[in-house]
């Protein structure tokens, strides 16, 4: 470790362990409990001897993490999973056959700052898009990104430098019931951008809408046959972006137009990761009634909450309490929690997030 060695990480944790009455009687000098530090995965394991006073309970579990990541702030940083982590211990003795693991990053999480936007972009692929110092993401794994977060939050300076690494590697489409942000990027992008007419009937645009969504269904349809034909073909990666959600349904007052595009993006997020379909949508908020789909919220591979971060404003895209998570602030705007679902052999965890810097060209 570069910021703090593994005996004092291990002596810090022990400390405040001993001090806190959460185990009850149970100390490291009666033999109570032990700490290990695993380098390699990085996690924090704490050896609670069997059979104990102490109940070994989930709340136990997010107890402990609320004490360790207070405390061992800003040498490192845990990352809160959605379910308790409980690894089993090979070699040992039965007694102390099982730990509670929390997983955590060296230091604080750290802000990226692009100076040169068109040499970041060069490096990046579907496969590694960088977006904090020492944190990648494999996009090539997500069918659906949702950001979330209020007016002043960062959420569309965000929304827009996706756009601008995704269109390196991909094709892209916009979809801006506002005209507001989306547009300009989208335009400076040169990047096909959906918006109501002026006069426009209201119904009229969600119409266009689903138009647009029903053909990249047929484009899922027709990657669909090319891979049962060529299946180690490599596909573009085709991406969506929908600006304010709510908003966006909010303009139609037909109900069957309403519900032929929730189907359509239905349909998309669940059939888009093995053809590289992709949706990014983005509000303010997503607590109205079916602003998104259970289907399609289940195929969220990354959520990100910018602003305000509680259990209020993140249950929607969240599972679990994000209480206890220790955000960094900078005094800039950007700063919340992101989420990322893979698909892989890691479990979701909750990390906070700072979201990059820029300037444009």
């Amino acid at each position: 470790m570069s910021s703090i060695s593994i005996q004092t990480l291990k002596d810090y944790t022990i400390r405040l362990l001993n001090m806190s009455p959460l185990i009850g009687a149970l100390s490291t000098y009666s033999n109570g409990f032990s700490v290990e530090i695993d380098q390699e995965t990085q996690l924090i394991l704490i050896i609670i001897q069997t059979p104990s006073a102490v109940p070994l309970t989930e709340s136990l579990y997010f107890d402990i993490y609320q004490t360790l990541n207070v405390g061992l702030f800003p040498l490192v940083s845990l990352i809160k999973p959605i379910n308790m982590k409980l690894i089993a211990r090979t070699g040992v003795d039965f007694s102390e056959a099982r730990a509670f693991a929390y997983p955590y990053l060296n230091g604080t999480p750290q802000r990226l700052h692009i100076n040169n936007l068109d040499h970041f972009i060069i490096k990046q692929s579907q496969y590694k898009v960088k977006l904090m110092e020492n944190y990648f993401v494999d996009m090539s794994k997500i069918p659906v990104i949702a950001v979330q977060g209020m007016v002043g939050s960062g959420k569309s300076t965000f929304i827009n430098f996706l756009m601008t690494v995704f269109n390196s590697f991909a094709d892209c489409i916009a979809i801006d019931p506002k005209m507001a942000d989306l547009t300009l990027m989208a335009q400076k992008l040169k990047i096909r951008c959906l918006t109501p007419l002026k006069k426009g009937n209201t119904d009229e645009f969600l119409n266009s809408v689903n138009a647009e969504l029903a053909m990249a269904v047929d484009k899922i349809y027709e990657r669909q046959s090319l891979l049962l034909e060529q299946p180690s073909t490599i596909l573009k990666p085709y991406y969506i972006f929908i600006d304010e959600l709510i908003a966006l349904k909010g303009l139609a007052t037909s109900k069957t137009v309403i519900q032929t595009f929730d189907r359509l993006i239905n349909i998309i997020s669940i059939l888009g990761r093995a053809t590289s379909v992709r949706i990014c949508v983005s509000g303010q908020s997503y607590n109205v009634a079916d602003s998104i789909s259970s289907t399609t919220r289940s195929q969220i591979g990354m959520a990100v909450l910018l602003g305000k971060v509680s259990d209020a404003t993140a249950q929607f895209l969240f599972d679990g309490s994000v209480s206890g998570i220790v955000v960094p602030h900078d005094g800039r705007v950007g700063t919340g929690i992101i989420a990322v679902a893979d698909g892989g052999i890691n479990e979701t965890t909750i990390l906070p997030f700072l979201t990059p810097t820029y300037s444009l060209n």
